[in-house]
């Protein structure tokens, strides 16, 4: 299979070491107070600001993106203790799979639904406020 591609594919292989290391540089959401707002599959309002989930073809119901939006405050608490981007999206993961969903709310909730950390990852990459620096 690598003896069909072209030299241009090659190169741009080459180029692609890895994904970098992202260390978040804003701290735009407080860590108490945040009003999480469910606007049907299309978007989620954090506070005043608003999240376009349209083009996340994963999510089928709300109450994924009322778990996704649980799930972007608990990375949010793990970003502001220093951890990298992508480390904190895969540290709720795996509290979600070990806890189950009960770990990202206080309360007993029926109205959540499992969210893997590609839609987690894909709501942060809409989140315009974030802004983050590769770590070095």
């Amino acid at each position: 299979m690598r003896t069909c591609f072209t030299a241009r594919a090659r190169a741009s292989l080459a180029r692609v070491e890895r994904i970098p290391a992202r260390r978040v540089l804003s701290d735009n959401l407080p860590l108490k107070g945040i009003k999480l707002k469910v606007l049907g599959l299309e978007a989620l309002s954090l506070n005043r600001e608003k999240i376009d989930l349209s083009a996340i073809e994963q999510l089928v119901c709300p109450d994924q993106v009322r778990t996704l939006g649980l799930a972007l405050l608990k990375v949010r608490e793990k970003l502001y203790a220093g951890k990298l981007l992508y480390e904190a999206v895969l540290e709720v993961e795996d509290e979600i799979k070990s806890r189950g969903l009960l770990g990202l709310s206080e309360e007993a909730r029926g109205d959540l639904a499992f969210v893997r950390r590609f839609e987690v990852a894909a709501a942060l990459n809409r989140l315009r406020t974030l802004k983050a620096r590769p770590e070095r």
